[in-house]
């Protein structure tokens, strides 16, 4: 009997430090000390895979980056599940284990979430460091000035050794083909009002200028019809293998918007212009499908200039155009596949500054500034009063964003701008003795 009544007092105040809620247990029970180790191994375990998954908050619950590098997520998270699955234990050791048992899971609870805490207050203290150091560490270092987008791929010498070769390759394709058929040239006509009649004349007349079209359309049966044919070839495929580098679109009412909208640039927003035109003529000349136009547009336009000039200088062919691509197909290519090259380097590549090609126009004053005479040298000089007949390569100048003079390319040498190269004219002294 006393001993039932020690049983029963104890079962009474055991229900009183549960509460009176607590549902009887059934069946079999652990003894304490089985269950205790038990929890606390079991909490020693979900502590070290925590540590061991909250190593590198970058990487997946198993500190592998391929299972998660397509999810986001938020750093520690897979620690967190670890703290939940901790959580969850407690929860339930609370209904079957010992209040001890309890306390020392609640514990190693907190302790891990403590861990995990500091983990990711670390980890954000070293990405606020990181983002502060490429910012800077004041103000003024926090605002910098305009960011360089994009920097220059080629140098000035290297933009200039461009135009040399292309200068060398329409030389190597008009040689060949004055040489060739210069033998085949009869003037067109004797008179001027028949040579006004003829389609091909008003170009030339414009592309040469009216003294050297003269040469070109009567004096080429007088033993000098090579040279003639061969810089009059060289002129004006210069001047067009400029205007195609300088044209902003093979479409003329854009070439005229874009044009005027980068002068814009330039007075207002001078640091960026150089991108700007880059992602321009990216899209208006060399994306598709405008990069097949321009090569076409290219071709095309060389071709029609040969076949005018021969046609011009009493050259007769039924189907002018497809004997001259049979014959100069191929070097007409490769004069246009440095077009494009030095187009893209010019427009594309270089954003510091701006580079232009240019010829000098025919009937003007020779200034030794702009252009340099084939046949007189520096030293010998040539007299400013002497008029170009002819312009045979093309120049290059470096202009900066807001010139001084706000003058034309050509027309005048401002303090801000550099030649790099001359082109070579001809002047009407050296061909007087044609006429």
């Amino acid at each position: 009997m006393p001993k039932a009544g020690s049983r029963s007092t104890q079962n009474s105040n055991k229900k009183g430090i549960l509460g009176e809620s607590a549902a009887p247990k059934t069946g079999p029970q652990r003894s304490k000390r089985n269950t205790k180790g038990s929890q606390q191994e079991m909490a020693s375990l979900v502590i070290k895979s925590s540590d061991k998954s909250i190593v590198d908050f970058t990487k997946g619950e198993n500190g592998e980056g391929s299972n998660t590098a397509n999810k986001p997520s938020h750093p520690g998270g897979s620690s967190r599940k670890q703290v939940q699955s901790c959580e969850s234990s407690v929860l339930s050791a609370d209904e079957t284990t010992d209040p001890e048992v309890t306390s020392v899971q609640k514990g190693e609870l907190l302790k891990l979430q403590m861990g995990i805490l500091l983990r990711e207050h670390l980890l954000l203290k070293k990405r606020h460091k990181e983002l502060k150091g490429r910012l800077g560490n004041n103000d003024r270092e926090s605002h910098p000035g305009p960011l360089t987008l994009k920097v220059d791929r080629f140098s000035n010498v290297e933009i200039h050794n461009m135009v040399e070769s292309l200068n060398n390759d329409i030389v190597a394709l008009c040689s060949a083909i004055a040489y060739e058929l210069s033998r085949d040239l009869i003037p067109i006509a004797l008179h001027p009002l028949v040579v006004d009649t003829v389609p091909a004349v008003v170009h030339i007349t414009g592309a040469l200028g009216r003294n050297f079209a003269n040469l070109l359309l009567y004096k080429t049966d007088m033993g000098h019809g090579r040279l003639i044919v061969l810089l009059a070839l060289q002129s004006i495929l210069s001047k067009t293998c400029t205007d195609l580098i300088q044209f902003w679109s093979m479409n003329e009412e854009e070439q005229v918007v874009l044009q005027s909208l980068y002068s814009q640039f330039l007075i207002q927003s001078p640091d960026v212009a150089g991108h700007w035109r880059a992602m321009m003529r990216v899209r208006s000349k060399h994306a598709e499908p405008n990069s097949d136009l321009m090569t076409t547009t290219c071709e095309c336009r060389l071709i029609d200039d040969i076949v005018k000039v021969l046609t011009a200088a009493g050259w007769r062919e039924f189907n002018a155009e497809e004997t001259i691509n049979n014959k100069y197909g191929q070097h007409v290519k490769d004069v246009v596949e440095l077009i494009i090259k030095l187009d893209k380097a010019m427009g594309e590549d270089v954003v510091s500054q701006d580079l232009h090609v240019y010829t000098a126009p025919p009937d003007i004053p020779f200034a030794p500034a702009h252009m340099a005479d084939q046949n007189k040298g520096p030293s010998e000089g040539s007299s400013a009063d002497d008029l170009v007949a002819v312009c045979t390569s093309i120049g290059l100048l470096a202009k900066c964003r807001e010139p001084e003079d706000r003058g034309n390319v050509v027309g005048g040498v401002g303090p801000k701008e550099q030649i790099l190269l001359k082109p070579i004219v001809i002047l009407r002294s050296a061909l007087e003795y044609i006429n």
